[in-house]
């Protein structure tokens, strides 16, 4: 067996070994895994390989490229990167490791054609039409990828052609049924299948199903032009129309089988779960000592279909594979029914669906019959375990949907969402998913828990719903999400009566159980359930796990218990309102007892056990305040006060803001708490990069701990408030506030955390002053400290703020390790917001030092965590990075449109900083670009700017200032009165930039 599997088939994409690749760092990444696996011998010269990805492009400017474009297909490719080996020759596929899908589907259509036997021919054929699930690579555009996607699009339309008329000789109906679909799903116009069909639907006299193919084919060539339905088409449904076929009207075809009986056959595709597959078919192969396999899941997860699809993937290892429905029995026992069904056969894979209907009965059964038959091996379907010695137990999951803000291509590749669409356009073939809604499909599956029942009930609603109307629906989940159809058992006709059937079957402490879950967000610890419902719950908890109710997981800090959102939603329900709102009280106070510890004094070391403690329950403190602040402010307050500093050291500022403002518009009297929440307010404010609001907010905690006569929480504020002053670049007043606060904490020398932070304050304020001597005295001694205080954060924190004085002094050299060092260890800290600024800062000084490939390995990392932790001060900093590296790289239209951006969010903000950093980065992109006439004007516009506000350029980008002064020679005087007038300008010049065409 191979260790890697390239899939091409629907989309580029590898499996294997703990390996799952469905998303490439580029698109010519992912085109290189595509050309060495249609490659013949699986390899590929370096410079063929340059060629086709750039062939506009010289030879020797492209090799470089494809170094880079190498590295990043490995990297993405994680434990699997040794598939893919290289000198400097050569790129190659190593295939004795690595199974190819369009290789392994051309291998079966070449057996077929060879075999002389009817039903070996068929099976061969049917192999190789499983893999083709999707046109090769749609993601790839080029002329090559487009001609080795029809040319395997014509060897899957000729064989399945080979397969309908072997399938007909022997009347083989459903598997026709099953195939034809699955083609049409691919290509709604595809004759073959088609006409399969309407013959099909035609000999069993479904007259109106036939019709119904036809009209399906006709809407789906109006979105061809050009394409007319075939002349056989139209003959055959002629025919139909004029009664020209013999033929006995019947009932339809069977789609479920009584208990006991093979297989079933389903008339719908079966999508996605490739590695459960592989999974339970290796525990359930011949070499493998496993004879009892439990597929353990919730009600709608799709365990019996999955059950279905494993028993069709072996090949001859069983001699007979049996199905029985467990709560199908009526009458006869169930031990006795399945001696009927097995009747002495050997090597015989027995499923057991639906087992929990009886679990006692299925477990005493399989135990008796494992005993008995050695050779004889069970599936069980179940939402409880059988507890049988030697059972192995497979979880099965929901369907996880896309992330947020997936790429289009990504969301269309997710098993959830190809389940949505297949199931969507059987109903109508003519729906698709916009790029618009594309994003509204990830939230509709994401509140549908990726419950597979879920995700069809849904899908058979869109087509009179609409996905944006459906998705503001759900809040009436269980009346909307209900099946008409009849061929499918009464628990699963709908999402209500599937929990319902779990929830009738528990005893009333673990209905009461369930019902107390409800009310927490992003799941609880077990002791914090028992602090809510008290001690008599764990019994039940336990239970309900038991059961596939409650889904247990490894938090960051252990176990964590939580429930599907349908789940909760149910439970909120059957529990009433005046009983949620009882438990939300006890949530609440439940949250505050926990967090009790967590807050002293502003300035104090925030414990790493409690920002860990706070961080993983999280949602469920803001779902705590926000209750609280309907119903019990002082428990509100009591609760933010504990949680505010987390929100502010984690990054989270728009979850304080929301959470906290409501507190200091009310009426509260002034307290410790509440200037803690005004404080927290402040510093929330400057993270998402509203200097002004959150100078204000700081002003307002600083009066409330002087009218308390708290002196130490009036200097923590004022040494924040230092950050104010760093922004408006007012650095002296950034020092006298440093130096104010270090006298204060002096007086507490048992506190070095806050010392410390005064000290580096000071360090950076003398930096940026060009006082680079006495800056680096102090950051050296405030590290020092830090190191010796040895507060996790707070190190990398000094680490980072050294690395800065350095810079500022013009030792990058020494800068750049310090970064790294600081990196390393937010990492290992909870706050992950620190990291990707540091990682901006590093990324920074790799362009300078002429890095660009380092830098560019980066941008990933920072603009994930830009979407999450982002605030507009960065957003204008990462602007300015993506300038340079291009600028760098020569790309000046690319980099001029990065500068533009980051200058229109200073002028939006009225940020100095920025605009003053973007009008320096304007003017080197004009030299740069030869047009020097306007890098002289912008230069002494930028010298008049600074001049008429008062504005101070630190070191670093005062040395910049400089080297366009004796670069350029400005003699005239500037014109601009501020920072915004400038930027205006800049941004015109920017529009017009054209380096081809100097202005010089």
């Amino acid at each position: 067996m191979k260790r890697w599997t390239v899939r091409l088939f629907g989309g580029v994409s590898v499996e294997g070994e703990d390996t799952h690749v469905d998303q490439f760092p580029t698109r010519r990444s992912a085109m290189i895994l595509t050309l060495l696996a249609l490659s013949r011998q699986g390899a590929i010269s370096r410079d063929e390989l340059a060629e086709t990805l750039w062939p506009e492009d010289f030879l020797d400017a492209t090799r470089m490229r494809l170094r880079q474009e190498l590295k990043r297909l490995r990297t993405a490719l994680g434990p699997a990167r040794d598939m893919v080996e290289s000198d400097k020759t050569w790129v190659r596929l190593d295939l004795e490791e690595v199974e190819v899908d369009t290789r392994v589907f051309e291998h079966h259509l070449k057996l077929a054609q060879a075999e002389t036997d009817p039903k070996t021919k068929a099976d061969q054929i049917q192999r190789a039409l499983a893999l083709y699930v999707g046109p090769l690579a749609p993601e790839i555009h080029e002329g090559w990828a487009q001609g080795a996607r029809l040319d395997l699009k014509d060897k899957f339309e000729r064989a399945l052609h080979d397969l309908f008329t072997e399938l007909e000789k022997h009347q083989r109906t459903i598997e026709i049924v099953e195939h034809a679909r699955h083609a049409l799903r691919l290509d709604p116009i595809m004759e073959k299948a088609v006409l399969a069909l309407i013959r099909v639907y035609s000999r069993e006299g479904d007259d109106a199903q036939a019709l119904k193919v036809f009209a399906d084919y006709e809407h789906a060539l109006k979105s061809n032009p050009g394409r007319l339905a075939s002349t056989q088409v139209l003959e055959q449904v002629q025919q139909l129309k004029t009664g020209e076929r013999s033929g006995k009207k019947t009932q339809g075809l069977p789609l479920r089988p009584v208990a006991g009986s093979k297989l079933p056959t389903y008339l719908d595709g079966f999508v996605g779960r490739r590695t459960e597959l592989s999974e339970i078919k290796s525990l359930l192969a011949e070499e493998n000592s496993a004879r009892l396999v439990t597929l353990l899941g919730p009600g709608g997860v799709g365990k019996t279909r999955l059950s279905v699809a494993v028993a069709r993937s072996f090949d001859g290892q069983f001699s007979e594979i049996h199905f029985v429905s467990v709560d199908d029995f009526t009458g006869q026992s169930m031990h006795d029914r399945i001696l009927d069904v097995l009747s002495g056969s050997k090597k015989v894979l027995l499923i057991l669906d639906n087992a929990e209907t009886d679990i006692e009965s299925v477990a005493a059964t399989a135990r008796e019959l494992l005993v008995g038959d050695p050779t004889l091996k069970i599936l069980v379907t179940s939402r409880q375990r059988l507890q049988v010695a030697g059972e192995r137990v497979v979880l099965i999951e929901p369907m996880a949907p896309p992330p947020v803000n997936s790429t289009a291509f990504e969301v269309m590749q997710n098993d959830a969402i190809r389940l949505f669409i297949e199931r969507a356009q059987a109903i109508d073939p003519r729906f698709k998913v916009e790029q618009e809604t594309s994003q509204e499909l990830v939230s509709l599956l994401a509140k549908l828990d990726g419950l597979p029942l879920a995700i069809e009930l849904a899908a058979a609603r869109v087509n009179s719903t609409g996905i944006t109307d459906l998705l503001r629906r759900l809040e009436s989940r269980f009346s909307l999400l209900v099946t008409r159809r009849q061929d499918v058992p009464d628990r699963h006709r709908s999402l209500w009566a599937a929990i319902e059937w779990s929830y009738e079957a528990l005893d009333e402490p673990a209905q009461e159980a369930l019902q107390a879950m409800s009310v927490f967000r992003g799941g609880c610890t077990r002791e914090l359930l028992v602090a809510l419902a008290g001690d008599w719950v764990e019994e039940s908890l336990d239970e309900l796990v038991e059961r596939s109710l409650v889904h247990v997981y490894q938090g960051d800090q252990g176990v964590r218990y939580r429930l599907l959102d349908s789940v909760r939603w149910f439970a909120e329900t059957v529990a009433g309102p005046d009983k949620i709102a009882e438990l939300q009280r006890r949530h609440a106070e439940a949250l505050e007892q926990a967090f009790r510890g967590a807050f002293r004094h502003l300035g104090e070391k925030l414990e790493p056990k409690w920002l860990l403690a706070i961080d993983a329950e999280s949602e469920n403190a803001l779902s705590a305040v926000a209750w609280a602040l309907e119903n019990d402010r002082e428990l509100a307050l009591k609760i933010s006060t504990s949680v505010a500093r987390y929100w502010c050291l984690m990054g989270h500022g728009r979850d304080a803001q929301r959470m906290l403002r409501p507190l200091l518009d009310g009426d509260l009297p002034p307290s410790s708490g509440l200037a803690t929440c005004a404080f927290a307010l402040g510093f929330s404010s400057y993270l998402v990069g509203n200097v002004r609001g959150a100078e204000a907010w700081y002003h307002r905690a600083y009066e409330m701990f002087k009218e308390m006569g708290d002196e130490p929480g009036g200097e923590w504020v004022h040494l924040n408030l230092s950050a104010i002053a760093l922004e408006d670049g007012d650095y002296p007043r950034m020092l006298a506030l440093a130096e104010e606060a270090y006298q204060s904490f002096s007086q507490h020398p048992e506190n070095q955390y806050r010392i410390a932070l005064a000290v580096s304050t000071m360090a950076r304020a003398h930096a940026f002053m060009g006082h680079a001597e006495e800056g680096i005295r102090l950051i050296e001694e405030a590290l020092a400290i830090r190191i010796a205080d040895n507060y996790g954060i707070e190190v990398a924190r000094g680490y980072r703020e050294c690395a800065e004085v350095y810079n500022e002094a013009n030792q990058m050299e020494r800068a750049v390790p310090l970064l790294e060092r600081a990196i390393d260890l937010f990492q290992d800290t909870p706050n992950h917001a620190y990291v990707y600024e540091a990682q901006i800062e590093l990324a920074g000084h790799y362009v300078t030092l002429g890095q660009v490939d380092r830098a560019e390995a980066m941008l990933g990392d920072i603009e994930n965590a830009l979407l999450r932790f982002g605030n507009v001060q960065n957003e204008a900093y990462y602007a300015r990075l993506l300038a340079r590296l291009h600028a760098k790289k020569g790309n000046l239209k690319e980099a001029a449109s990065h500068c533009l951006e980051a200058i229109k969010i200073g002028i939006a903000t009225s940020d100095p900083f920025a605009l003053a950093e973007g009008s320096i980065l304007a003017a080197q992109l004009l030299v740069q670009s030869d047009n020097t006439i306007a890098a002289q004007e912008v230069t002494q516009d930028i010298l008049a700017a600074a001049q008429h506000t008062g504005y101070r350029f630190r070191p670093s980008p005062r040395r910049m200032v400089d080297h366009l002064t004796q670069t350029l020679n400005p003699v005239q005087k500037g014109e601009c009165q501020d920072w915004r007038a400038l930027g205006s300008r800049i941004t015109l010049l920017l529009t017009q930039l054209d380096p081809a065409q100097p202005q010089n």
